[in-house]
């Protein structure tokens, strides 16, 4: 009997020790770490996530117009490193499963700056359209910490008309530009300029973050994928023997700024294919 019981102790011994390894091995799999010496983490880890659970997270960065803070990121490491974790979705995971990870992901990520920072409400957390908005609320100048309203939170107003997606981006940045803080338009993607794609865009008194999230979720985008097998219909072509599919997307941005001008960005988020990740390949 005293052998059998020590059996059993033994084999549930086992188990546990088992199932924390394996708790242990996930957990590790899934940190991260963002150097600050990259000048951006906050940004940097919002790009990564938003890759993995294929939802747009936008960024709109602090002004960097202190010259302690312009040395900090010229340096490299000075303020150290952030650690946050996430967990990767289920391949069939729906948008509000992907939704509710990514913003467990994006909290842990606050959290980690925040203690970097040795204060809270460096950024916040918006929901938008589809996705979240990682959004500055604290910047230094003149040495000290000062409470920030964000580009886009600046109110505007524009006419309800049918326009192309360039031009509605460029009214929409124009409108919430101010005299000290100018917003310069990076066009990354060719879909912005394609004067095909239209939108009919208005707002009255909004931030000017909600139209700019309007906008973007009229847009049709499409995004490519290309295809481990490739079936002979698609082969020829400038690359013989390769080809791509198009996949649903939709458009994402950041925005850099420091004491004169914010400089917007955007890029497309494709959705991930057999498992995890953007633009991963997919079998026809």
């Amino acid at each position: 009997m005293k052998n059998f019981r020590a059996s059993l102790f033994f084999l549930a011994l086992v188990l546990i020790t088992n199932l924390l390894a394996r708790t242990d091995a996930k957990a590790d799999a899934t940190i991260r770490t963002v150097s600050e010496s990259r000048t951006h983490p906050v940004g940097e880890a919002v790009r990564l996530l938003e890759n993995v659970y294929d939802l747009p997270i936008t960024y709109e960065d602090p002004p960097y117009v202190d010259e302690s803070e312009l040395s900090e990121h010229r340096s490299s490491g000075s303020l150290g490193a952030i650690r946050f974790s996430y967990e990767l979705p289920p391949a069939d995971a729906t948008e509000e499963v992907r939704k509710t990870l990514a913003a467990k992901a994006l909290a842990d990520v606050l959290r980690s700056y925040d203690a970097l920072r040795g204060s809270n409400g460096w950024f916040a957390v918006i929901e938008g359209n589809g996705g979240f908005h990682v959004v500055a609320r604290r910047y230094i100048k003149s040495g000290r910490v000062q409470e920030l309203r964000a580009v886009f939170d600046t109110p505007i107003s524009l006419e309800l008309k049918e326009r192309n997606g360039s031009e509605a981006l460029k009214e929409i940045c124009g409108a919430a530009s101010t005299p000290g803080q100018e917003i310069i338009i990076d066009w990354m993607h060719a879909g912005f300029q394609n004067d095909l794609v239209k939108a009919s865009i208005g707002a009255s008194n909004e931030p000017a973050r909600s139209v700019l999230d309007r906008l973007i979720t009229e847009l049709p985008v499409t995004g490519e994928v290309r295809l481990d097998l490739c079936p002979s219909r698609y082969e020829g072509g400038s690359e013989p023997g390769v080809c791509y599919r198009d996949v649903p997307a939709h458009f994402s941005w950041q925005v850099r700024c420091n004491a004169g001008q914010c400089l917007l960005t955007t890029h497309v988020i494709t959705p991930p294919g057999s498992f995890g990740g953007a633009n991963a390949p997919i079998r026809p």
